[in-house]
């Protein structure tokens, strides 16, 4: 079920220590995201679309809810930076460095290069590191 509103509240990080994690954690934790509660609370409240989800898949938190996941990892696992990348053919996307290895909903075992995600189509791609 889809429910439609209007207005958007800036993300505000948690104030929590962040939790250390390992690679095959690391995996599960998206793998499952789309599940979690409290993840799904913090996506409809802090999403870019004007939407809300009740249960997320891949191609959702890939394509429209990229930014509420790669903040709300970030501000409660250490060790994890958020990146953006655009093109003129795919658009713009979050996504996550952990360890030596590009994360996002669809590559769940992380991928060596961020031109590697599913995301993009074009490998034409331009890279920010957002946070760390």
């Amino acid at each position: 079920m889809i429910t439609f509103f209007e207005k958007f509240e800036q993300q505000v990080p948690p104030n929590i220590t962040k939790k250390m994690i390992t690679a095959s954690q690391f995996t599960e934790l998206l793998k499952n995201i789309g599940k979690d509660k409290t993840f799904i609370s913090y996506a409809n409240k802090y999403g870019r679309k004007n939407y809300i989800v009740e249960v997320f898949d891949e191609e959702t938190l890939t394509h429209g809810f990229c930014n509420p996941l790669s903040y709300y990892i970030k501000d409660r696992y250490a060790n994890v930076s958020v990146y953006s990348a655009k093109n003129v053919i795919d658009g713009n996307h979050l996504f996550l460095k952990f360890e030596d290895k590009y994360y996002d909903a669809k590559n769940i075992y992380g991928v060596n290069k961020p031109e590697d995600l599913d995301f993009f189509t074009s490998k034409n791609i331009k890279i920010k590191l957002l946070e760390e």
